[in-house]
């Protein structure tokens, strides 16, 4: 299970106003709606999807081309478009998720493997880990509707990385650790019948978290 990293588009609704050098050597002024942004490696420079109200267009903007930029709200002066841009999308609902998500990419991905050792992820297993990641969030997590569906397409973790994660959870406090095996009990008990290799995950998850009471 990989997290986005700088490089990768991410969605944003955010209208700017952008003075930006034209072929022909002249300043050309114009309002954009934002809807992607993407971050070049190490941060320094960003590229924009944005619908732009001059043309009527969508086009692709470099902030290299880029000689100011307004936020319309404020009419302040952007002076870190990046920065800016992040701190948007980190305010955003999916900013949130995907910092949720990688804050417990550990837990998260034990559960998604357990959710999803018998071949398939329910929707009750997909509640009971939403429910679990905002119970560990606390006040600042998104709710847990808006979490589960998500899940959904989050990629399955494998073998490697499961085992990876119990190596990292066993560092946990161990109120923490009994936790996160009472919820992957409850994932795989959705249904009457451990199937398909839930049983012998969650066997690994409790010998790994609880050594002695499996």
């Amino acid at each position: 299970m990989d997290w986005p990293p700088d490089q990768s588009d991410r969605p944003l609704n955010l209208e700017l106003e952008i003075a930006t050098a034209e072929a022909d050597g002249t300043t050309l002024r114009r309002r954009i709606t934002v809807k992607r942004f993407r971050l070049s490696p190490g941060g320094t420079g960003v590229t924009l999807g944005a619908h732009c109200h001059h043309r009527g267009d969508f086009q692709d903007f470099d902030s290299a081309a880029i000689l100011q930029c307004l936020d319309p709200e404020s009419a302040a002066v952007i002076e870190d478009l990046p920065a800016f841009l992040s701190s948007c999308y980190g305010a955003s609902r999916q900013g949130r998720l995907e910092r949720l998500m990688g804050q417990f990419a550990d837990e998260l991905a034990v559960l998604l493997h357990l959710g999803r050792a018998d071949g398939v992820l329910q929707t009750q297993e997909k509640q009971r880990i939403a429910a679990y990641l905002v119970e560990r969030a606390g006040p600042a997590s998104p709710p847990a509707a808006e979490i589960a569906p998500q899940l959904s397409w989050l990629a399955s973790p494998s073998e490697e990385r499961f085992q990876a994660a119990l190596e990292q959870l066993t560092s946990l406090e161990p109120a923490l650790r009994g936790r996160l095996v009472e919820i992957g009990r409850e994932v795989v008990d959705v249904k009457a019948s451990r199937d398909g290799l839930e049983q012998p995950r969650l066997d690994a998850l409790v010998a790994a978290l609880l050594p002695g009471c499996g």
